[in-house]
């Protein structure tokens, strides 16, 4: 099986490739706003079932299957050695590619993931049936009657939105012949979580810190109840790995991409110059 992959930013810079996260409008294109701003060759990557991928049986979601899934988009790539950007989902996945196959990791970066586990996460029960968390992926919001009333909904939570940004959320939804538009199914988002559940980044740290690979936490500071829970994970990450810097992004909540898309690049594109 191949992930499909979006060439964005500086073609002729260092490699960075962002793994995206878990939700509505996700997938490798979800970065293309502030690619550019990020001074490299940017490769988003679609998520098996998000975006051009195809989806997976629900048991190709859990690490063991899924990082040999990423690396070989590595190697169709041609490249040897990358820096790896994720965010949420896709910092957990970076994490547990990054301890499998350190010498091809040049840095990694974790956008408010990678220092919290999700099964440790209240309400999140890691032994739930499959099928309970499709039934809940279900409940939430994945379709709607065209993309102007997906945006609409969006607004509403998202930092002042630019078209550029609209046009990277917007391709990772599915357009229907009748206008409507979805995002990944159930059936995927639920087999994501489910994975999620039954996976830690806190055990991927041992092996980054033994490679010493550089890595950079930016982390979220809303809600307030939730920077002290953030502000914790991040200090016992950096006491983890030697080479870890942690960065708080004021105001700005989970979708650090969405709510503080340039703020973010730039801590990011400049950390990435001088490691």
């Amino acid at each position: 099986m191949t992930l499909a992959t979006h060439e964005l930013g500086d073609p002729v810079r260092p490699p960075l490739v962002f793994l995206h996260a878990l939700g509505v409008g996700t997938s490798g294109r979800y970065v293309a706003e502030i690619a550019p701003l990020l001074r490299r060759r940017v490769v988003g990557v679609d998520g098996a079932g998000f975006g051009a991928s195809p989806a997976l049986e629900p048991a190709g979601y859990a690490l063991d299957s899924y990082v040999p899934l990423l690396l070989a988009v590595l190697d169709e790539l041609g490249l040897e050695r990358t820096a790896l950007m994720g965010h949420s989902w896709g910092g957990l996945v970076a994490c547990h590619v990054a301890a499998a196959a350190p010498d091809r990791i040049s840095a990694l970066v974790l956008l408010d993931s990678g220092h919290l586990d999700y099964r440790d996460q209240p309400g999140v029960d890691p032994d739930k049936p499959l099928d309970v968390w499709i039934e809940e992926a279900s409940a939430r919001q994945w379709s709607w009657l065209s993309g102007a009333a997906f945006l609409a909904d969006l607004r509403e939570d998202a930092r002042l939105m630019t078209p550029e940004y609209e046009a990277a959320v917007l391709a990772g939804m599915v357009v229907e012949p009748d206008g409507s538009v979805h995002g990944a199914p159930p059936e995927v988002r639920g087999a994501v979580y489910s994975a999620l559940a039954r996976s830690r980044a806190t055990d991927a740290w041992p092996a980054i810190d033994a490679a010493r690979i550089p890595t950079l936490l930016v982390y979220a500071t809303e809600p307030p109840e939730q920077a002290a829970v953030n502000l914790d994970g991040a200090e016992r990450l950096r006491s983890a790995i030697g080479s870890a810097t942690v960065v708080p992004l004021p105001g700005a909540a989970h979708d650090l991409i969405g709510e503080a898309g340039p703020a973010l690049a730039a801590i990011v594109a400049d950390w990435l110059d001088e490691s």
